[in-house]
């Protein structure tokens, strides 16, 4: 919950390069925090990644079809794309697997495409101004022509180097680059046409977390961020933690999460203040996303509601994402993630996003979950 709400889900990024160049890229990107080297690929045929392979896919079946068992919807989408990421790491280390990751890493440029047609079509039909008629459906079709094109090696290339400003190249880090463009090209055209697809659900009875099972979610979350990094395939336990920017809380660190969760709450404060008094209507339209996603919620599903915000796009955003695209990106893919705001609250959100950035980049991202998570308790309270 950002901007006094709620947050929304995460992506994931692919594994951190192993040059000295994409090192000294990463501290120029704005994260200069120590990571471990990126493992050398292993051989063909290695028993451990065969064995962590099998392990990632007993996982991931059990989890994504219980997903659907149990109606967590939310869960088994984590798990699929999860599925993506681990196919792009084995296809990374064994050449065996590239056959199998090109069939179903396609899914998403062209369910990006596709995605993007849908929106354009929803806002070349909805009720808005023939300019924003125009220009929404403009970005759409562009983004659409972007994730399609995505597909050819050489475009897919740039996009690394433009995003993660390295030289280096793999499949996993091609899948990240496509994820992140299609994730924030998708925020102005999808805040164009979100607020009337959410309108049904914001008055059905008990709030919008009525039948919404959170705990699934934040599984999901957490297996994405360890497929994305590789844990089992290029990196083991320990490295997987260091990576991700996980560990252990020392007296300095509680200091910063007080003084986060302070200064999130003063940035809220400010923007409520300023939306209030000189955009009126987008604050009543905020507003009332923001009760209706705390309505009728328990004070364990409030609870339950902070940690998946906190912990799951911690994990994903500033964890695995973060330390190779910077936090100015980072923060703008987390804006672009909570189009169910208006441009307002969206850049409240980017403004929370750096802070917690820089949580991550000074301490780690323990710190940067802890905050995340009491400012959405707190905010659930204070709604």
């Amino acid at each position: 919950m950002e901007h006094g709400n709620q947050a929304g889900g995460g992506w994931p990024i692919g594994p951190e390069p192993a040059d000295d160049t994409a090192a000294r890229a990463e501290s120029a990107a704005g994260d200069a925090a120590p990571f471990a080297a990126e493992p050398a690929p292993a051989p063909a045929g290695d028993r451990s990644v065969r064995r962590g392979l099998l392990l990632w896919l007993v996982a991931l079946l059990a989890l994504g079809l219980g997903g659907l068992a149990f109606g967590m919807q939310e869960l088994a989408a984590l798990i699929a794309f999860a599925g993506v990421a681990i196919a792009a790491q084995a296809a990374d280390v064994d050449p065996r697997w590239f056959a199998p990751y090109v069939v179903v890493g396609a899914v998403v440029p062209i369910g990006g495409a596709a995605m993007f047609a849908f929106l354009a079509n929803l806002i070349w039909t909805g009720d808005l101004t023939p300019a924003l008629r125009i220009a929404g459906g403009s970005v759409a079709i562009l983004a659409a022509a972007i994730s399609l094109f995505s597909i050819h090696p050489a475009v897919a290339r740039g996009l690394v180097h433009g995003l993660f400003r390295t030289t280096a190249d793999s499949h996993a880090l091609r899948l990240a680059a496509r994820v992140v463009v299609m994730g924030i090209l998708s925020a102005f055209p999808a805040s164009l046409v979100v607020p009337q697809l959410l309108e049904p659900m914001l008055n059905q009875p008990g709030g919008l977390f009525e039948s919404g099972p959170l705990g699934g979610e934040l599984v999901g979350y957490i297996v994405l961020a360890l497929a994305s990094i590789g844990f089992l395939v290029r990196r083991d336990l320990r490295q997987s933690l260091d990576r991700l920017g996980l560990r252990t809380l020392g007296f300095r660190d509680l200091a910063y999460i007080a003084a986060g969760v302070g200064v999130l709450f003063l940035l809220n404060i400010g923007a409520d203040w300023l939306q209030n008094h000189y955009f009126h209507k987008s604050w009543e339209a905020d507003h009332r996303v923001n009760e209706e996603l705390v309505r009728g919620l328990t004070t364990p599903l409030a609870v339950l509601l902070g940690a998946t915000a906190g912990i799951g796009e911690e994990i994903t955003l500033r964890g695995a994402l973060q330390p190779r695209l910077g936090i100015p990106l980072t923060a703008t893919l987390f804006a672009a993630l909570h189009v169910q705001y208006s441009w307002f609250g969206m850049v409240a959100v980017l403004l929370l996003g750096v802070v917690l950035g820089v949580l991550r980049q000074r301490s780690c991202t323990t710190t940067a979950m802890a905050v995340h998570a009491i400012y959405d308790v707190m905010a659930v309270f204070t709604t």
